[in-house]
This record gives structure tokens, C-alpha cells and sequence, in this order.
């Protein structure tokens, strides 16, 4: 394991620049991110998923995941930790293969009852960023513990293979992976299923099935959430206007391009500049 970054957001609410961990983002292979929200009030946004964020809660997000964390309107701030940490291919493939198989948001959220933990997040967050060498890899100890505890201990049985479907894993997830290379190649297009299954020599049909299979979201989905991705990024941080970014991000007007943006991010492109915008 290694702990890529580790942050703590004191008081994010509506009305205010609010963090940019909490934008519309998705990480890369085996890059995993933890979130535990010590208080306040809000929503997490998985892909389609729109999850009410309650005290002592922790979230797990797999890679290639969107999401986002939207503070409710009302006076009531979000505080919380994020770890976003990778797993090495053979040293930590257990723990992978286990996560990697947690598909429901019932099961990548825990309600944690005990006050300990917050002081565990808290030693994480300070150990991860410290220069000592000794002090970080005690961060990524804790981390695993965590892990173990609230996602590995009550599911042993997911993280045992499948043999029915061992043989199949390799030759989909390699081609699901090369139609992601080839959607993020092309973000700026307005590509088809039909276009995507073409290049992979395979039907439509079997196309959509293994990529829903792989990542839980059609190919059509996913695609769609890359660009609102890149569509954010530019309300973020550029001064062009929502149609010329609609314009170049090939949408078909500004106001399909609204509302699949508020669909994916779960505001409109001009309330999420107010509230991320730098």
C-alpha cells in the first residue's frame, strides 16, 4: 500500500469556495480513496448513486469511480478525512481482488459506532504527511487496519476467487480497459457504443455486458461522466462560458449538456463554478 494523499476538511458548506477534494473526480487503477465524514450534512455522489451523508460514516471508492461530495444548503457543515492510497499488484492483491469485488454502496458505506476511530483518521492524516519515513508507513498500518476492520473482516468469503469466472477476467477487463484508453483519447468526440465495439471487434451486445460487469455503469455512462469530468474541470478553473465548453466537449446543445452535468455532478455547470471554482 501506499498512501498517495491524505486530507482533512474542516466546515465545507454551500455558499462557499469548498474543497477541491470534494469535486467531480474519478481516481486511476488501484487507487482507492476513503472518506470518513465526522459531521454535518450533505450527499456523496457515486456514478448514479446519491447517498445522504450522516455522522461517524465511512465511504470506500474504487478506482475509475466518479464522485463527489455536495454540502446541503442548510447550516450545517461538512467535516471530514480523505486517504486516497493505491494497492501494489502483488504485495497487496488480496486486498485488492476483495475491494474490487464490493459492488453496492451498502457495502463500501459503514456507519461506525466508536469514537476511537476518529482519533485512528486523525493519526493518518498527520503521520501521511510527515517527512519521517517510519511515520508514513505507520499511516499506511493504520490505513490497512481500517480496511480490514470495516471492509475485509465480515466479507472473507467475496475476496475468495471465482473459478466460473477467472478465465473471463483477463481477456474483458483488457478490453474494457482499451475502450476507456480509446474514450479518454477521444473526450472531445461524440463517440458511439456502436464505434467503441467496433474497434474491439465484438458486437454491441457483449460489449455493454462485460463493461457493466467490470465497471457497474454501461459504456455510455462512463463515457459521459469522463467528459462531465473534463467539463469541470474547465468550469473550475478557465473563464469559458458554459456554452462554449457544451461547444467543445460535443454536446448537443448547452441544455442537454446541463442536464446530464447535473445528473453526473449533481449540480448545474453555473452553481458548481460558484462553489468550486477558483
Amino acid at each position: 500500500m501506499n498512501i498517495i494523499d491524505a486530507v482533512y476538511v474542516y466546515l465545507m458548506f454551500m455558499g462557499h469556495k469548498a474543497s477541491w477534494n470534494g469535486r467531480y473526480h474519478s481516481h486511476k487503477e488501484r487507487q482507492f480513496e476513503i472518506h470518513f465524514f465526522v459531521e454535518g450534512a450533505g450527499s456523496f455522489l457515486s456514478n448514479k448513486k446519491r447517498i445522504p451523508i450522516s455522522n461517524k460514516t465511512i465511504f470506500l471508492t474504487l478506482p475509475q469511480e466518479f464522485h463527489s461530495i455536495l454540502p446541503d444548503r442548510i447550516v450545517k457543515p461538512i467535516t471530514y478525512y480523505a486517504i486516497l492510497f493505491s494497492l501494489a499488484p502483488k504485495k497487496d492483491r488480496r486486498m485488492y481482488e476483495c475491494l474490487s469485488r464490493l459492488s453496492s454502496s451498502a457495502e463500501k458505506r459503514q456507519i461506525v459506532e466508536e469514537s476511537s476511530v476518529q482519533f485512528i483518521f486523525e493519526e493518518i492524516f498527520h503521520y501521511a504527511n510527515s517527512k519521517d519515513k517510519i511515520l508514513k508507513k505507520s499511516a499506511e498500518l493504520l490505513t490497512q487496519g481500517l480496511i480490514y476492520r470495516f471492509f475485509m473482516g465480515t466479507k472473507a468469503h467475496i475476496s475468495e476467487p471465482r473459478t466460473d469466472i477467472a478465465a473471463d477476467v483477463p481477456v474483458s477487463g483488457g478490453r474494457v480497459e482499451q475502450s476507456i484508453k480509446i474514450m479518454e483519447d477521444r473526450i472531445y468526440q461524440n463517440l458511439k457504443v456502436e464505434d467503441l465495439a467496433g474497434e474491439l471487434g465484438i458486437s454491441p451486445e457483449h460489449y455493454i455486458r462485460i463493461f457493466r460487469k467490470k465497471m457497474n455503469i454501461t459504456p455510455l455512462q462512463y463515457f459521459y461522466r469522463l467528459k462531465i469530468k473534463t467539463a469541470a474541470a474547465m468550469i473550475c478553473n478557465t473563464d469559458l462560458s458554459i456554452s462554449d465548453i457544451s461547444k467543445k466537449m460535443s454536446f448537443e446543445n448547452p441544455f442537454h449538456f446541463s442536464r446530464i452535468f447535473k445528473k453526473c455532478a449533481g449540480l448545474c455547470p453555473s452553481a458548481y463554478r460558484k462553489l468550486y471554482g477558483r
